[in-house]
């Protein structure tokens, strides 16, 4: 039955400088490739790898990929983070500045992709892959992926750290939880945790 291993990037220039990521694309920062690099050994053993196609993601698993034994990376649109429209670039402080109680609130700029939109493309996209793919593969997604998959199936909202995610089943034509996927970094409380960074 096909599994996803769906990991967030490896930390990107703007995550470093707090900045609020959506569809605009840094590259990864210096520390991004280095621990990307880190992580890559635990995932030697797959072969299909699919990304995002921003830059922070296809780099992320580019170097994966260049450390094992993946013979094919593709990308997916439907991957993508959350269009975060006028936040793009923002750091926190100049997003609670110009809309005050926002994310304290979960509200989002009218500018930015819809909640009822962003889990639909979501969903859709990671059901396909799934399908396609029909055995173990690694997606190398975002923040905001992999937490509104893991509320529509039922799970409460919590932060993501950079090459943290969650394991995904696809059987009769359904998606399921599986484990979560935990960073050697996380553990020593070193990763970027906002969503849409």
């Amino acid at each position: 039955m096909p599994r996803l291993l769906i990991l967030r990037h490896a930390q990107s220039t703007w995550n470093a400088e707090g900045r609020w990521q959506g569809h605009a694309d840094p590259p990864l920062s210096a520390e991004g490739k280095q621990t990307a690099k880190a992580a890559a050994p635990q995932y030697s053993n797959i072969f299909r790898i699919v990304s995002s196609p921003l830059l922070r993601a296809r780099e992320t698993a580019e170097i994966i990929a260049e450390s094992g034994e993946a013979d094919t990376i593709t990308t997916h649109h439907g991957l993508s983070e959350r269009d975060l429209g006028e936040w793009e670039g923002l750091t926190r402080s100049e997003v609670e500045e110009g809309w005050p109680r926002y994310l304290q609130e979960h509200k989002w700029p009218e500018s930015a992709e819809t909640t009822e939109s962003f889990q639909k493309r979501v969903l859709a996209a990671v059901s396909s892959i799934a399908e396609e793919i029909g055995e173990t593969a690694l997606v190398i997604a975002h923040a905001g992926v992999i937490i509104t998959l893991e509320q529509s199936l039922g799970e409460e909202w919590r932060k993501i750290g950079n090459l943290c995610g969650r394991a995904v089943i696809f059987e009769d034509g359904k998606l399921s939880l599986g484990e979560e996927l935990v960073a050697e970094a996380e553990l020593s409380g070193d990763t970027t945790l906002e969503m849409g960074r």
